[in-house]
């Protein structure tokens, strides 16, 4: 399977993601808009398409997971953007 491009956007919601999992094991659309500082109804898109792209596991009201793919490519660019 070859790796989905991402928008800058889709980036740094699969980074918040990354980092919400590694802090409380779990992330949820909330948590997520709280963390990006917009709202609930902008997140849900976001995770629509990152779980088609195969990158999360979504299911709407429930915790959100990485997948392998979407672990692997959410360190990458965590790693890139602590560089930054």
């Amino acid at each position: 399977m070859s790796k989905p491009t991402l928008t800058p956007a889709l980036e740094d919601y699969l980074e918040t993601i990354y980092r919400l999992v590694g802090e409380s094991g779990h992330a949820r659309v909330g948590e997520i808009a709280a963390a990006r500082e917009v709202r609930p109804g902008s997140v849900t898109p976001a995770m629509k398409r990152l779980d088609e792209l195969g990158l999360i596991e979504y299911r709407q009201r429930e915790q959100i997971g990485l997948t392998t793919l979407g672990e692997t490519m959410a360190r990458r660019i965590f790693a890139k953007h602590q560089v930054l």
